[in-house]
Order: structure tokens, then sequence, then C-alpha cells
């Protein structure tokens, strides 16, 4: 099952990545064109227009793309990579701050268990000593 949820994460993530290089491609104001024509593996528009839509291009090809459209990989695997980090980081943070205060919540709460058995200890203890004495009054 988990093997079905990485494929799917996958098929997301690269869904994601082919986007973003889509904004790219009409930001830049190049035509499938000129790109295909400047690229490995897919020269000319359809070639690299079937391979694109597709999500199937080859890697040597993505890297060119990337680099044809100032795209540097290095920096967003490595803000990817730290913004993960820091959401890990982040979720370890909250989870252990929710585990201290849990853990000050129990302490709290067997402070007063605590408390009420020694309160119904001495309760009990007065009930013994006062029974007593009505004893050794009658």
């Amino acid at each position: 099952m988990s093997g079905i949820s990485n494929k799917n994460i996958y098929n997301e993530r690269k869904s994601l990545f082919y986007n973003r290089l889509k904004f790219l491609i009409e930001q830049s104001n190049m035509t499938y064109q000129d790109i295909g024509n400047r690229l490995p593996y897919y020269k000319g528009r359809q070639a690299f227009s079937q391979a694109f839509n597709n999500q199937t291009m080859k890697f040597e090809a993505l890297i060119a793309l990337c680099d044809i459209l100032g795209y540097n990989l290095k920096t967003e695997i490595v803000k990817k990579s730290g913004e993960e980090i820091l959401e890990d980081s982040l979720f370890q943070f909250s989870s252990e701050g929710r585990l201290h205060e849990l853990k000050n919540q129990i302490k709290e709460k067997d402070q007063v268990i605590a408390d009420l058995r020694s309160n119904l200890q001495d309760k009990q203890t007065l009930i013994e000593l006062l029974e007593q004495r009505s004893q050794v009054q009658k």
C-alpha cells in the first residue's frame, strides 16, 4: 500500500515540476519550436511538445530545458530540501512541545491525585479518631 502512495507522491511532484516548467516557458515568451531546436533528443516543436505534454522527457533534456529557461535546479532542489527539513523540524518541535505539555499535565494530575489521596487519608484518620472517641465516651 505504501508503494502506491509513494507512486502517487512521485506523480504529483512530477506534475508540479512540469507545471512549473510550463509556467516558465510561458514567462520566457519562447515557442516550443525555439526550445525544441535547442534541446538534445527533441529536435523540433512536435518532438518536444509531445514529450513535454506527456511528461516523459529524458533527464538530460530536462536539465537542458532548465538551463534554457534559467531555472536553477540545484537551487530549487536545495530550497525544497530545506523546506522539507524545516517542515519536519517544525513538526518534530511541535510534537515534542505537545509531548512536553502533556507530560506537564500528567505531573499536575498526579499531584492532584496525590493531594486527594492525602486528603482522603486525613479524613479517614479523623473518622477513626472520632469513632474511637465516641466509643470511649460510651
